[in-house]
């Protein structure tokens, strides 16, 4: 997606400094050391391709899933969510309220092209299209921080041919209450330390790994 096939590790040549960095660039063998300005050899080279050839989805089900981004303020989180949707597999998103879409001028700084793999629509009223989706018998599952919360290990799956709405919420507000009083499922994530939550583009690969990996 990136259109690289190769990089190399340097490695600066002053014993002094012997800063180690990863270059796209390995051409010419010798460059400037970014942090002292000596040569800076390459040390080995990187094969990209490899990467593409690896394991992509097994052990996933990803069928039958819609993410629903409800009014997440960053661009960029917006375009990582993306990112980690097209890795699980998923092809269709809606992008609710003040949610940035594709267009914006800065969506491809961390989506990596995964908006040209995922069939996306904009709503103004996530509430009103969450209800739709209920109604139309999906089943809406909510990564949340509340007191209704079950832990994501306590995951009920639905069957497999059940369509799935997993749903992430702003920043700071977190899901409109109104989604959160219809979902099926709200699930959180333990965390330790100081901070009170996860950022949501961590929180959300962790909740789509825990719930559409084959047990």
């Amino acid at each position: 997606m990136h259109g690289l096939t190769s990089a190399a590790i340097r490695e600066c040549t002053s014993p002094q400094c012997g800063f180690r960095y990863p270059d796209i660039n390995i051409d010419p063998k010798v460059a400037r050391c970014p942090q002292c300005g000596q040569n800076a050899e390459i040390i080995h080279f990187i094969d990209l391709t490899q990467r593409d050839n690896q394991l992509k989805t097994n052990g996933i089900l990803a069928g039958n899933v819609t993410c629903v981004l409800d009014n997440i303020r960053s661009v960029h989180n917006v375009g990582s969510l993306f990112r980690t949707m097209h890795g699980f597999g998923i092809k269709d998103a809606v992008l609710g309220g003040i949610t940035p879409t594709p267009l914006h001028k800065n969506f491809g700084k961390t989506s990596m092209c995964a908006e040209e793999h995922i069939q996306w629509s904009s709503v103004s009223n996530t509430f009103k299209k969450c209800q739709s989706l209920k109604d139309s018998g999906s089943i809406l599952i909510s990564f949340e921080i509340s007191d209704k919360a079950k832990p994501i290990k306590c995951f009920e799956r639905p069957e497999e041919s059940t369509n799935m709405v997993f749903i992430v919420g702003n920043e700071i507000s977190g899901i409109d209450p109104s989604i959160l009083k219809i979902s099926d499922q709200i699930l959180s994530i333990p965390i330790l330390g100081i901070n009170k939550s996860f950022n949501v583009t961590v929180a959300f690969g962790i909740g789509l790994y825990a719930c559409l990996s084959i047990p």
